[in-house]
């Protein structure tokens, strides 16, 4: 499948308009979480063909213009997986490893050092001076924690493991809270599953909480308190039903669903590539 970095703009605050300005075409297996942008930069891992042949692991682009994205800049690693920044580095998920990158010069992205991994990884987030690397490994789906306070020699300090998932796709962390968004397939049907996880004390994570939703979830945000849930489930007629959910995480024992979302029904969709605008402040219902 051929994908593409799309650009938009805000047009109107008050009705969320969004105006494509511009977009780089055939960009492979891409998805949210391989996108990150530091100022103007865009920074993007996976698949992208910036020439006949050529398939750098990390692209840099410059994104500050309301214009198409303009290539400066590409580092080549193996595949590129998930992205999350901190400061002047970038940490990337790749298959069995955690790739640090100084992002200093964004147009001249660096590789600092790699930090191995059992399994494979396939998803990253940071949160102080902390990175969480979600893995598989055989039936468990591992959370590794990971001390990047000297990016240059990240070092392993603890791990988070859950055997109620098939696949984990989504980690987020909020202040000492770790959440993952995980999901199961059994006789029953799909189930996205999102674990609250404390991890005051790194070396000993320890789980608070769990709320699960019918459906495969691949989306997840947090802030303020409140994790923000993308699940789909397919109907008989063909139709992929998407919506929002949103979690109250104010009591990390018991999160609990507050509103939802529904999007219009896409029909012939394949489940991989949604953009929500979702309006703060909405009465969700």
């Amino acid at each position: 499948m051929m994908l593409g970095l799309t650009c938009t703009t805000l047009a109107a605050a008050a009705d969320l308009d969004l105006t494509q300005v511009g977009s780089w075409p055939e960009m492979e297996l891409l998805n949210g979480n391989n996108v990150a942008v530091v100022g103007r930069y865009a920074l993007v891992t996976g698949g992208t063909k910036i020439s006949p042949g050529v398939y750098p692991g990390l692209c840099v682009f410059d994104v500050g213009d309301a214009a198409p994205p303009r290539l400066v800049g590409s580092l080549n690693i193996m595949g590129g997986g998930p992205i999350a920044v901190r400061g002047n580095h970038a940490f990337v998920a790749d298959w069995g490893r955690m790739l640090v990158v100084d992002i200093s010069d964004p147009p001249h992205p660096r590789l600092v050092s790699v930090f191995d991994t059992p399994g494979n990884d396939l998803t990253v987030t940071v949160g102080g001076s902390y990175a969480y690397l979600g893995s598989i490994q055989g039936n468990e789906y591992d959370v590794r924690i990971i001390n990047i306070s000297d990016p240059v020699n990240p070092r392993a300090v603890g791990k988070y493991t859950t055997t109620n998932s098939n696949y984990g796709s989504a980690l987020a962390a909020d202040g000492a809270f770790l959440c993952l968004l995980s999901n199961r397939s059994d006789e029953t049907g799909d189930t996205a599953t999102l674990d609250v996880v404390d991890v005051h004390d790194p070396a000993a994570p320890r789980k608070l909480g769990t709320y699960e939703t019918p459906g495969s979830a691949n989306a997840m945000a947090v802030s303020a308190g409140r994790a923000y849930l993308a699940p789909w489930t397919f109907n008989q007629a063909g139709t992929w039903l998407y919506k929002v959910e949103v979690i109250d995480l104010s009591d990390p024992a018991g999160p609990k669903p507050i509103g939802a979302y529904s999007l219009t029904p896409l029909a012939g969709g394949d489940g991989l590539t949604d953009i929500l605008a979702i309006k703060w402040g909405h009465n969700w219902s």
